[in-house]
């Protein structure tokens, strides 16, 4: 078999890095780590502690680099993930170059994989890829990936064209080079990051956003940087940050129903990573803003949540109930004149949903301060 080079491009997010490695080593021959931030985001990351330098790169990243006598490493700082995509590509030495992220696990069939290999008109392949909640439950339906090239016929340009990429402009695909028959099937843990690599992740889009719409650059609406690192800690600010939107909670942003999976090697190898959505419970008392959304993971049934609270005059809270095979749903809930405390009640969600749901998750959205403060305290949550 022709040899195969393997890139990635990365920013901290290394919590499934190795396993991604295992699952391919013996099939690629070179792994090619493109790592560093976008030169955009530098400022922000640097403000929050969260900026590194070749020398100053994670110490699991440096022992993978050790470990692993296949990997090329290379740190540099780009404007765009088109540009770093491209020299991950061109540092590929072999002909078939294979695009792995940091959050897919990708199991290879090898006679499939021979087969497109063998292909003389076919240059882009593809192979099938679920969207994970969780070890062994997936949102929407299964679609294909383009994920190898021949750089005999594409070009680190060209191959831009067929990839998922955020905010980046494209070129029409050749639909003749595309071999439609899946080279394996893939496994992306989009949803089961850790509240660490989710922070970064959000970073970059958020502020590539703001990029594109000529914006400044603060990570939260209506509150500039400046404002809140008067008032808060960095970790209060990044805590609040990852929990404004579903998403960054880990939660499906999609409508679609969410499927079970049947076991097999690979989905019970992620099991392993199951307890990273415990990092959006709420844990500890957590300052809050001003009508900035609070998302938080709810880890058990209850019939009735008391909240407490310090500086809220009027508050709304969402609870949403996410189902194997049904539609989600929601109850919303308004209280005015809090005093410190409310009981939220789900009275009209029934027994059977409410045992029967697979995730749960609360919104809070404070739309008045008893001071006029913008600053309000969620003190507990039972």
């Amino acid at each position: 078999m022709k040899k195969i080079s393997v890139y990635t491009i990365l920013y901290y997010d290394l919590q499934f890095y190795e396993d991604i490695i295992k699952y391919l080593y013996d099939v690629v021959d070179e792994f090619i780590i493109i790592d560093g931030p976008y030169s955009y985001a530098m400022d922000t990351l640097k403000k929050y502690n969260l900026f590194y330098d070749e020398q100053t790169k994670p110490r699991e990243l440096n022992e993978l680099i050790e470990k692993y006598s296949k990997i090329k490493y290379k740190y540099v700082i780009c404007d765009t993930e088109e540009e770093k995509r491209m020299i991950g590509y061109n540092m590929c030495s072999n002909d078939l170059v294979l695009l792995v992220d940091t959050d897919e696990f990708l199991s290879i069939d090898t006679k499939k994989l021979n087969t497109f290999i063998n292909q003389p008109n076919k240059f882009v392949g593809c192979a099938n890829i679920y969207n994970m909640c969780d070890y062994n439950v997936a949102f929407n339906n299964m679609a294909k990936k383009y994920i190898l090239f021949k750089k005999i016929k594409i070009s680190a340009l060209e191959h831009l064209d067929y990839t998922w990429l955020v905010g980046c402009k494209q070129n029409e695909k050749k639909m003749e080079y595309m071999s439609s028959n899946e080279i394996g099937t893939m496994y992306h843990l989009t949803l089961n990051r850790s509240k660490q690599n989710n922070t970064i992740k959000f970073i970059f889009y958020v502020l590539l956003f703001r990029k594109q719409k000529n914006q400044e650059y603060h990570l939260l609406d209506k509150y500039k940087n400046e404002v809140l690192t008067q008032r808060m800690t960095i970790h209060e600010i990044l805590n609040l940050f990852v929990h404004a939107y579903k998403n960054r909670i880990n939660i499906p942003t999609q409508g679609d129903n969410l499927q079970q999976m049947e076991d097999n090697d690979v989905i019970l190898s992620l099991k392993k990573y199951e307890k990273n959505n415990l990092d959006f419970c709420f844990t500890t008392e957590m300052k809050c803003l001003l009508n900035v959304p609070v998302c938080i993971r709810l880890s058990e049934h209850k019939k009735k949540y008391t909240i407490t609270f310090e500086n809220v005059e009027s508050i709304t809270v969402t609870l949403y109930y996410l189902y194997i095979g049904a539609e989600p749903k929601k109850q919303i809930y308004t209280y005015t004149n809090v005093s410190n405390t409310i009981e939220v009640f789900n009275e009209k969600v029934s027994d059977e949903f409410e045992k029967d749901a697979k995730y749960m998750y609360m919104e809070l959205h404070c739309n008045k301060t008893c001071n006029e403060d913008f600053i309000y305290t969620i003190k507990t949550i039972v």
